[in-house]
């Protein structure tokens, strides 16, 4: 694969992942706080989602220029 396609597989990842944390988090937000439980399962959700968020996130040269990942990083602790 060449590093266009691999850059918009990361871009196409990260807006999917952003979305689900969005969701997470509007779940949560939502809850009563007496549903303690429904709560906490929302925030683990979002707390994955934005962990996911901050590995998935392109790494950048000095010069705001991304740089090709290797294969399979940020993966590994999924």
């Amino acid at each position: 694969m060449d590093i266009q396609h691999d850059l918009f597989l990361q871009r196409e990842i990260n807006f999917g992942v952003e979305i689900m944390k969005d969701h997470a988090r509007f779940m949560r937000n939502a809850f009563d706080p007496t549903e303690e439980f429904l709560f906490n399962e929302s925030d683990e959700f979002y707390r994955r989602f934005n962990f996911l968020t901050d590995e998935l996130e392109p790494e950048r040269d000095g010069a705001g220029m991304l740089l090709p990942a290797e294969p399979g990083a940020g993966l590994h602790r999924l």
